[in-house]
């Protein structure tokens, strides 16, 4: 059933004179409840009585929380953080800093901590940054960045942390949503040739001992294994605190992967499980509460996975029966293992494995996936679909009635664990981008979003003390750009390409962006202005597109910027392709003969090029029907991506069975089938297209997401 739910979380200071103290807390109300204009009651209450959603059971919500960023003197800062979703292709989101001088609670300015004239260099610096972390080159554009006046410049959102100066540009100021908010760090050693004595310098001092942490009411991230090569998940805490186990995937030799055990307070590695010498990939250790043992799956394949318990101390190993992919969960008293029993055909369900083996699994339910026990044991947390369930054991671990529903997600629910308090069950759920939510274990709580953080966490479990140990992952993209006129073809790389610049899903006129959204539980097509802004609703469901095997894939617009080409790739059905046309004036629906992967049409909208499996040819046909014409069939070649101009195609090919993953730049002339060289790509890029003169190709790097081992505080 649809709801409406709102939730004010705010901080008030309750020390110092009355005076600063009425300032302060003045100011952090004002911002929470516009400005004052209501008592934060009354706002709440508005807010409910404003749900009108736009289909059954949709939920509404509105999330607002004010965290210290700094509560050292002689600055008091705050992050006043806000998510709210009412609609739309995904929720808002909003961060602002409050920042006051400690000992009169008035703000504070930049210009107040700044030397005069000092502002262009500390946006030169802030540039260096902002440039690092995009792995941008000193001198390359910012295409994709939409600053005021076209060049890099700093906005007045910028909070006083305890060792750093923080800017935070929100989603839609300087780029698509998409791309997060911003966020600038510049250590206050950096810039301390550009304080002004007195409150500047006092702000740069080092902390005395004892005082409060850097983000203090924040997340927090600290990495673990970081002097480790490789890619590092699944960590599990020793019941004593001393030892980690982990799964790690080291890049010589051969990307081994196997399960691994190193003391907490740092010292040598030591394999648990070699992956070489199995029959399967292992992941997901999970300590026994005595620390004795060690729970873990060994997939063998897509549908051979088996659950492993094994002793730490090198003893017996025991396989106790197929399950579905995820983490096992032990029991209070470690006579039993949670996980997702797999009875066939991938029908999964959570269930309970004596331990000791020798005895069948015990099913608590019908259908589900990720079951984690309340620290207890008198509860098992689990998802069903989009569904957080909620199960009530009796003696034994049996189940003392159907479970209750927790909370609802537009999309699938992941990763569920307990806090170690039994207040909090925290888990994964998936829209346009994976998320986290937290819902509190009392009648009517509902869930509350996780925010302050900037790459996805895969919860692995809770310690007493409130810090979670997880696997951060942090994305491996970058957007390049090849000069077609230079000679030798120039590639570099470069921010994200705008809509003038032909940027993906840019309507030909360069006014409209086209994208897909799935966060509301529908695959939906939507439209937004060329900057991100005015999104709306184009299509909510393609018949036979919105189903639990994906969504749509954009396949491009018509030269008259009047229509926008989808097609849907049915393969894990043993069904064609499908290639339909929507019409952006009020969004119907068209289907075409054209059958085939990853279509492209040519910039005058009459033809649609094509691939086709297995081999990856590139194919063609007219758009209003005809024969299919074969361009390139190179049967010891694949091609991973192109883009279609006036005169020439452009792909990247590699060989096939090749050992390393080189894509050659191809220009292919469709008249004559000759193709010529241009440049070698050390990857496979995607989202290929072409500048609106045709002198620049751009195309997209995404690897494999980087992962690593970190405890996090403030969850």
């Amino acid at each position: 059933m649809g709801c409406a739910h709102a939730e004010l979380d705010y901080v008030e200071v309750v020390s110092g004179p009355p005076l600063v103290r009425d300032r302060i807390n003045s100011a952090i109300v004002a911002s929470v409840v516009e400005n004052g204009k209501f008592p934060p009651g009354e706002f709440v209450n508005g807010f409910i009585a404003g749900y009108t959603p736009e289909f059954p059971n949709q939920q509404w919500y509105l999330s607002k929380k004010v965290s210290v960023l700094r509560a050292t003197p002689p600055v008091f800062s705050v992050d006043c953080y806000e998510e709210s979703f009412t609609g739309g292709a995904h929720p808002g989101h909003e961060a602002r800093y409050l920042n006051f001088d400690a000992a009169t609670g008035e703000p504070v300015k930049l210009s107040a901590i700044l030397k005069d004239g000092s502002m262009p260099k500390l946006t030169a610096i802030a540039e260096t940054h902002f440039r690092r972390e995009r792995k941008l080159g000193a001198t390359a554009d910012l295409e994709g960045f939409t600053f005021p006046h076209g060049r890099f410049e700093l906005n007045d959102n910028y909070g006083f942390g305890e060792d750093r100066l923080v800017f935070l540009f929100n989603r839609y100021e300087i780029a698509p949503y998409y791309l997060g908010e911003i966020k600038i760090e510049i250590p206050y050693d950096e810039i301390r040739d550009l304080l002004r004595p007195g409150l500047g310098a006092a702000l740069a001092a080092p902390a005395a001992a004892g005082a409060p942490s850097a983000v203090a009411g924040q997340v927090q991230i600290k990495p673990l294994l970081d002097d480790l090569a490789g890619n590092m998940d699944n960590p599990s805490l020793s019941p004593d605190g001393k030892t980690l186990a982990f799964d790690w995937c080291r890049p010589e030799p051969g990307n081994s992967c196997g399960m691994y055990t190193r003391p907490l307070a740092g010292g040598p590695v030591k394999p648990f499980v070699n992956g070489d010498n199995r029959n399967g990939y292992v992941s997901g250790p999970r300590w026994s509460p005595d620390g004795k043992m060690i729970a873990f799956t060994e997939q063998r394949n897509r549908w051979d996975i088996r659950l492993v318990v094994r002793s730490f101390g090198g003893g017996a190993e025991r396989e106790l029966g197929n399950v579905c992919e995820g983490a096992p969960s032990w029991s209070p008293d470690g006579r039993f293992v949670a996980a997702v029993r797999d009875p066939g055909y991938m029908d999964c369900c959570p269930a309970l494995f004596p331990a000791a083996g020798g005895q069948p699994s015990r099913d608590l339910a019908e259908h589900g996936g990720s079951p984690s026990f309340s620290p207890d044991g008198h509860l098992l947390a689990y998802a069903e679909g989009k569904s957080l369930k909620l199960l009530r054991l009796g003696p034994d671990y049996r189940p003392a009635g159907p479970a209750a529903t927790l909370a609802q997600e537009p999309r699938q629910i992941s990763q569920v664990n307990w806090t170690r308090d039994r207040k909090w069950i925290v888990y994964e759920a998936t829209g346009d981008v994976p998320y986290l939510r937290r819902i509190a274990l009392q009648p009517g709580a509902q869930p509350q979003a996780i925010p302050g953080l900037t790459d996805r966490l895969e919860i692995s479990e809770f310690s007493a003390d409130g810090t979670a140990l997880a696997t951060e992952i942090q994305p491996v993209e970058a957007w390049w750009r090849a000069d077609l006129e230079a000679t030798p073809v120039k590639v570099e790389t470069v921010s994200q390409p705008a809509c003038p610049a032909g940027g993906p899903g840019c309507s030909p006129d360069g006014r409209q962006r086209v994208f897909i959204s799935t966060r509301t539980g529908f695959s939906e097509i939507r439209l937004a202005n060329a900057d991100g802004t005015n999104e709306r609703l184009l299509v909510k469901s393609i018949p036979g597109f919105a189903d639990s095997d994906g969504v749509p894939n954009l396949a491009g617009w018509s030269r008259d910027s009047q229509s926008i080409y989808a097609w849907r790739d049915y393969s894990i059905r043993s069904l064609p392709p499908a290639l339909v046309r929507v019409a952006v004036s009020d969004g119907k629906v068209h289907g075409f003969g054209v059958s085939g992967v990853s279509p492209q049409l040519s910039p005058d909208g009459e033809i649609a090029y094509f691939l086709i499996r297995p081999g990856h040819g590139l194919s063609r046909m007219q758009i209003r029907g005809g024969a299919t014409e074969v361009l390139l069939d190179q049967p010891d070649f694949a091609v991973s991506n192109y883009a279609v101009g006036q005169k020439y195609l452009y792909l990247f090919e590699t060989e096939r069975g090749a050992k390393t993953q080189t894509y050659t730049m191809l220009r292919l002339d469709p008249r004559t089938r000759q193709t010529s060289a241009l440049a070698e790509i050390p990857f496979s890029p995607l989202s290929a297209w072409l500048s609106a003169d045709e002198r620049f190709l751009y195309f997209e790097q995404r690897d494999t997401p980087k992962r690593r081992v970190v405890l996090v505080h403030g969850l």
